[in-house]
């Protein structure tokens, strides 16, 4: 094996350096997004001309009421799937 293949990997490793730099990237949601993990449904509903709440409490489904999104968070508590 001839020299050459080794001796360029080292040129080129030497000439590229060993300097970084940090960034720091913001991870999540910001303004209502943090606190509203349904606001972009919400969002999406309206824009296509549909009523979309989003309720801290339990409530009962009304007749008029097509879809309900309840998360899976909400089913371990008894009070809630006994209604």
């Amino acid at each position: 094996m001839k020299p050459v293949l080794p001796i360029a990997i080292m040129t080129f490793v030497s000439l590229a350096g060993c300097t970084y730099h940090e960034v720091e990237h913001e991870i999540g949601h910001k303004g209502r997004a943090r606190v509203n993990p349904w606001l972009a449904a919400e969002r999406f509903a309206e824009k296509l001309d549909y009523e979309a709440r989003s309720l801290p409490t339990w409530e009962e489904p009304g007749f008029g009421d097509s879809v309900w999104i309840v998360p899976a968070f909400i089913l371990s508590n008894e009070s809630f799937t006994g209604q």
